[in-house]
């Protein structure tokens, strides 16, 4: 691939994608492992639970737009945000965010949402 992404690794984070933008919850349970950590500008969570209650209550339809792998299994991904549903001004007008991810196997351990690619690069999390 032309951004250097192992095939796998880029699978399950697409996975994370659709089930985050579906609310699939049902698949949600099984792309992740059970002490996943969660987190942005609100705070931070592990656990499938909290995987499940963040997905139930965001609201958020997430478009990947660029990737960063990082070595060990992470992945830097820039996306818009949107709300679909939230208001005219929140749908014509997607907002930039990044996420980072952590996997674990085929796994994904970690998402922490931030502001800037810069932000989620010296995250500990990132750099582990």
């Amino acid at each position: 691939m032309e951004d250097g992404m192992d095939g796998d690794l880029r699978a399950v984070i697409e996975e994370w994608h659709r089930v985050v933008n579906e609310g699939d919850v049902t698949v949600a349970r099984t792309i992740v492992t059970d002490d996943v950590e969660v987190g942005g500008p609100r705070g931070s969570a592990s656990g499938v639970d909290a995987f499940i209650s963040w997905i139930e209550s965001a609201g958020i339809h997430l478009e990947p737009v660029a990737w960063h792998p990082l070595p060990d299994a992470g992945v830097v991904v820039e996306q818009r945000a949107s709300r679909p549903g939230g208001g005219r001004s929140a749908e014509q007008h997607p907002i930039p965010v990044v996420t980072l991810f952590k996997l674990r196997g085929d796994r994904i351990a970690g998402s922490w949402r931030f502001d800037t690619v810069r932000e989620a690069l010296v995250y500990p999390a990132a750099v582990q």
